[in-house]
């Protein structure tokens, strides 16, 4: 696992970074020198992004299916529209050689079996996207999640020319689910409130039944301290 302690992550694409490592199970970021952390959806998002490592623990809580699966409901959008904004040179460059040189090389026997010349790139595009989705090797990044990459805050002008498309993709989709953001933080704390009761509820039964017992083997004097 991985710790970070002051080390001044303040952003969501910081995050991204990570999957550049080879494996991860467990991972901490400690409040203190950490911004990101007073994100509401931080996890959600770290879940979303490195969905491919599976991991187990975040800051020492045990991840659940229900934060796995509301991190995809929450992040899958996004993920969608930023690989959209793609073109198919970028859209190869995100995946590993093999698995790049597996996709092109079927859909060109099938294009040939077919007949038909190769498609405009947009079907290409098209067709590189379907293709990642089938048998996607195990520990192998979706593209969707891929394209959320990590993006140093210098660029060149050229490059940050070419992201507008994108940034105003993104910024239009988060003005649509903030109005849910409040919505979706409820229904976290109500989350973790129905976690924090499975844990104390079985000692909360167990002394509920303990009272109940020793009231009914003083059973006199707890009709009378009741009447009284």
């Amino acid at each position: 696992g991985l710790t970070f302690a002051f080390s001044s992550i303040s952003s969501l694409k910081q995050l991204n970074a990570l999957t550049t490592v080879k494996r991860l199970d467990f991972i901490t970021f400690s409040p203190e020198g950490n911004p990101v952390t007073n994100f509401s959806l931080w996890k959600y998002y770290l879940l979303y992004r490195l969905s491919h490592f599976n991991l187990r623990k975040i800051n020492d809580v045990d991840v659940t299916m229900t934060d796995t699966i509301l991190a995809e409901q929450l992040f899958t959008n996004l993920g969608s529209v930023t690989i959209q904004q793609f073109d198919v040179s970028r859209i190869l460059g995100l995946l590993p050689d093999v698995r790049r040189k597996q996709i092109i090389g079927h859909i060109d026997i099938q294009e040939q079996k077919k007949g038909i010349p190769p498609k405009p790139s947009e079907d290409r595009r098209k067709q590189i996207i379907a293709g990642e989705q089938k048998n996607r090797p195990m520990g192998t990044e979706p593209l969707p999640v891929a394209g959320l990459i990590y993006t140093s805050n210098i660029r060149p002008k050229s490059a940050a020319k070419n992201s507008d498309k994108t940034s105003q993709a993104v910024a239009s989709l988060v003005d649509e689910i903030r109005p849910h953001w409040q919505v979706v933080s409820s229904a976290i704390s109500r989350h973790n409130k129905l976690t924090a009761l499975e844990k104390v509820w079985n000692a909360v039964l167990r002394d509920t039944v303990r009272t109940a017992v020793n009231d009914f083997r003083s059973l006199n004097s707890t009709v009378d301290g009741a009447l009284s």
